[in-house]
């Protein structure tokens, strides 16, 4: 073996002239130089390689603090890297950063940035580098002064920002953004927004004139926008010239004037600029839509859909239509505007009938049951124990001509006595009920001559002397709750549904005190068979629910005469309240109009 020290000794192999090598030496020695020279070849490649820049290398893209300007320039944009550039392309901008804007080719076609600075330097759009045209914020943030050159051009105005590492030739573009140019947009200074108000429900159609108005798009469909306090205006529609938009108000709660702003490519401008006046701001009245809006005053309460702003804000604990003037929410039927106004302690326009039952739905509806067959009494006592008279109640119809057939349910008159009202209402026989046993009712009304009985008629022949539609007296009512009365099957109707309810028993003095019926109580539901009512408000008193009453009346309320009227939405019913500074009351419309009419 050899030692640690041991050296193999040299041998020279010479050719002609030199020294020599065996064949096999020879071709060994190849193979050593042939793979020294891949590895030379491979490293000089691989040098190439970090020089170069690889394939995935790209430049990054530039969030602009405004997407668009005005033609002409001048402008400040302030661009940050939003997607960061791939090594080895620059990173990060230097004070030595160059722009310039690149105009599309077409106005379909984005424009786009040349990778690199261009051996000669573009005659227009360049922005020069070096504060204050190009200032170095922050290592990923720049703010450039749009070039003057960036104008609309014809119907093409769309720019491509290009930001390079400086604007040496070759140098490496940093990254880029899209900028849409256009001609800074204005509103005349008369008739600028018209109408200049609305209902705070909203769908107003609004026409806007000025210049400068771009059409929305498809591909663009934000290059017009507007608002009103900040609220989005809705199918904004710009005519051909860009002098002119329709749009339409969103809802909004009541009030102004309010500040309309609309922003293009070219910029934004408002109602308050330097061409306009206070009196092109918009304001939003406090205005409903009531559906349906007209209907006969003869099926008792219907169902109204109310819409509008701000009903989340209203409290209807009260709409039970007992408490008219309760300082709460109500929605009121008035014959023209409701005006709550002091006069000789009522108001000086008081709500004919009020919806009950009010439910709100969201902000913007509420549903409630409007009795058309109920009118106020106005009670001046306030006693629970007087039995209504007067003008709250409607008297019998007397002396009306009446035929009969002997077992037949059917009857007519030839005075065109019979109205929808009369349903569920008794008719007496003036002659000692011969020919209509005591106790019947009218239980249909096919036409002003013709109508049916609850029984069946005892005799054939004329009633000279009927009377129609007086109080009904029930035979046997119990008081199942302070707000619920009970009888058998069929004793009340849907027509009883707005009609008042008194009695002389419960309103007696008894000891313990029998419960008493307020003033203006009326029924508020009945239930499908029959048997229950609802009342308005509360009976007051002692309640017994064994004790049956025999004399509750149901009676008829004047119903709303045929007409046009108001429905009012107030947060306050109370006389005098248009005096609080928190007043509300939806106004006059077309939409609150509300026709009482036979159909």
């Amino acid at each position: 073996m050899r030692g640690p020290h041991h050296t193999r000794p040299a041998v020279l192999f010479t050719t002609v002239g030199g020294p020599r090598m065996s064949k096999s030496k020879s071709s060994t020695a190849r193979r050593r130089l042939g793979r020294a020279g891949l590895a030379t070849g491979a490293a000089a490649a691989l040098l190439a390689g970090i020089t170069a820049a690889p394939a995935y290398a790209a430049a990054g893209t530039l969030a602009l603090s405004a997407p668009s300007g005005p033609t002409g320039g001048g402008n400040t944009l302030v661009a940050t890297l939003a997607t960061a550039p791939t090594s080895p392309n620059p990173t990060t901008f230097t004070s030595s950063a160059a722009a310039y804007f690149v105009i599309a080719t077409s106005a379909t076609t984005a424009p786009t940035c040349p990778t690199s600075f261009p051996s000669t330097a573009p005659a227009s759009n360049l922005v020069a580098t070096g504060y204050p045209n190009v200032k170095l914020l922050a290592p990923n943030k720049i703010a450039v002064v749009v070039p003057a050159g960036v104008v609309v051009s014809s119907s093409i105005y769309k720019y491509a920002m290009c930001v390079f590492a400086s604007n040496a030739a070759s140098a490496a573009l940093i990254a880029s953004a899209q900028y849409t140019v256009g001609t800074a947009p204005k509103i005349a200074a008369v008739n600028g927004i018209a109408p200049v108000g609305g209902p705070a429900l909203g769908g107003t159609t609004v026409t806007v004139t000025g210049s400068g108005f771009v059409a929305n798009t498809t591909a663009s469909p934000n290059n017009t926008t507007a608002t009103l306090d900040g609220v989005p205006l809705t199918n904004i529609v710009v005519n051909g010239g860009g002098t002119a938009f329709s749009a339409t108000t969103p809802a909004h709660v009541a009030g102004g004037p309010f500040l309309l702003e609309i922003t293009t490519p070219g910029g934004t401008v408002n109602t308050l600029g330097n061409t306009t006046t206070k009196a092109n701001l918009f304001s939003y009245t406090n205005g409903i839509i009531v559906s349906p809006n007209t209907a006969p005053n003869y099926n008792g309460s219907m169902d109204l859909d109310v819409l509008g702003v701000g009903f989340s804000n209203f409290v209807f604990d009260s709409t039970n239509g007992n408490t008219p003037n309760a300082a709460t929410g109500h929605v009121y039927l008035t014959a023209g505007a409701h005006d709550p106004t002091t006069n000789s302690g009522a108001k000086t326009k008081a709500e004919i009938t009020e919806c009950i039952n009010v439910l709100v739905i969201s902000d913007n509806e509420l549903l409630c049951s409007l009795p058309l067959n109920h009118t106020y009494s106005n009670p001046t006592t306030g006693t629970p124990l007087t039995i209504i008279t007067g003008a709250g109640v409607a008297s019998a119809r007397t002396g009306k001509t009446v035929t009969t057939t002997s077992g037949s349910t059917a009857i007519t008159t030839t005075n065109g006595a019979f109205t929808q009202a009369d349903v569920g209402m008794p008719i007496v026989d003036s002659n000692s009920n011969t020919n209509i046993a005591a106790g019947t009712v009218i239980t249909a009304v096919s036409s002003p001559t013709s109508a049916t009985l609850s029984a069946a008629a005892l005799a054939t022949g004329t009633i000279s002397t009927a009377n129609i539609a007086g109080p009904r007296t029930l035979a046997s009512v119990n008081t199942a709750t302070s707000t619920t009365l009970v009888g058998s099957a069929g004793t009340f109707t849907s027509a009883d549904v707005g009609r008042v309810v008194t009695s002389a028993t419960l309103l007696s003095s008894a000891t313990p005190p029998a419960p008493g019926i307020p003033d203006n109580t009326t029924i508020i539901a009945v239930n499908a068979t029959g048997t229950t009512a609802t009342l308005s408000a509360p009976l007051t008193g002692t309640i017994s629910t064994s004790t049956a009453y025999t004399d509750v009346l149901v009676t008829q309320s004047p119903p709303v005469p045929n007409g046009t009227y108001t429905v009012s939405v107030v947060n306050d019913g109370s006389v005098g309240a248009q005096a609080n500074a928190t007043y509300s009351q939806s106004v006059v419309s077309s939409g609150s109009t509300f026709t009482v009419a036979d159909f």
